[in-house]
């Protein structure tokens, strides 16, 4: 026994505690540096904390002191056990504790999971109940809405020279839509030019110059005090002349009173309801076109709407082309 103490511990010569020590602070620098080395660093903590104990055990022995031996056992086979999860979880010996504790606290989150499951379950069924009962309660607003806004449409509609077209808005509830934004409505615009038509989907009947007249239409009706700052419309008034065609121009005005409207017309009723004139030119050759917009002082816009007037310029076209003029300052 005492010759296996001195091998160990090496009294006279270098032991194997020792030699085993040195080999460890070789390692302590670098273990970090790479899995394998920190797997061997590992080891050799364990062979220590073995040598260690051997140590002891035949101290004990040596004494006599045979009681404890089952002990050491115990304690032994707890570090061991300690060890071997150090390695598996890639930790320190000594941050065991807080690992175990971090540990616990997942698997009782895991253990509860289905509880906390069922609780955000039921609050998404609340938060949808409760979706479905404003979505409905914003579907009978919108009908309202509708029938309101269909009649100022045909009213504008007939002002401009299609007193027998008929708008309408179908407001659809879909009860199985997911929740979303904008209600659970399906929205369709419906339109009828002439009497005893059945109204059908907007695009699929309105002409060109219908689209353009119902777009104006409505954004007359529904146009809000905060809306867009610009609009642009092209060839708004195609179709159409006379008295319509003042009508137009009166309410291309109502929307610029609340922001900035641009139009491109070929009606001297339309353009003469402008504060400010354009005039749009193009000139080609073989080779190039080249387009020129030229700002209209008040006797160039005169003579231009003198020509859209007539074609030829006169003096009564000049006149007219006053007087559409003068009353477009007079109603400012």
């Amino acid at each position: 026994m005492a010759h296996a103490a001195q091998l160990l511990e090496g009294d006279d010569a270098p032991g194997v505690r020792g030699m085993l020590r040195d080999v460890r602070n070789r390692f302590a620098d670098i273990r970090q540096l790479d899995p394998v080395i920190d797997e061997v660093a590992a080891m050799l903590d364990e062979a220590t904390i073995n040598i260690d104990e051997a140590l002891a055990g035949l101290e004990r022995m040596e004494r006599g002191d045979d009681a404890d031996l089952e002990r050491l056992d115990r304690v032994n086979r707890r570090l061991e056990r300690a060890l071997d999860l150090a390695r598996k979880h890639r930790v320190e010996g000594d941050h065991l504790p807080s690992l175990t504790e971090g540990l616990n606290t997942r698997l009782a989150r895991l253990e509860n999971q289905s509880e906390e499951r069922d609780g955000l379950l039921e609050g998404l069924k609340a938060a949808e109940a409760k979706w479905r009962s404003a979505a409905a309660d914003l579907h009978h607003k919108r009908i309202r809405a509708a029938e309101s806004l269909a009649a100022k449409v045909d009213e504008r509609l007939g002002a401009l020279g299609m007193s027998q077209a008929r708008l309408e808005f179908a407001v659809a509830h879909d009860k199985q839509a997911r929740p979303g934004p904008h209600g659970a409505d399906q929205i369709e615009i419906l339109f009828a030019g002439n009497p005893g038509q059945t109204p059908k989907p907007l695009g699929r009947v309105a002409s060109g110059g219908e689209l353009s007249r119902v777009s104006l239409a409505l954004m007359i009706a529904a146009r809000p005090k905060d809306g867009p700052r610009i609009r642009v419309f092209d060839e708004v008034d195609s179709g159409i002349g006379g008295q319509t065609a003042t009508v137009v121009g009166q309410f291309l005005g109502e929307i610029a009173n609340s922001g900035q409207a641009f139009s491109v017309t070929h009606l001297a009723q339309v353009a003469a309801r402008a504060d400010h004139q354009l005039q749009v030119t193009k000139t080609s050759d073989a080779a190039t076109v080249q387009i020129s917009v030229t700002a209209l002082n008040h006797e160039r816009r005169r003579e231009e709407i003198a020509r859209m007037l007539g074609g030829s310029l006169s003096e009564k076209s000049r006149q007219h082309a006053e007087e559409l003029l003068s009353g477009q300052a007079s109603g400012r």
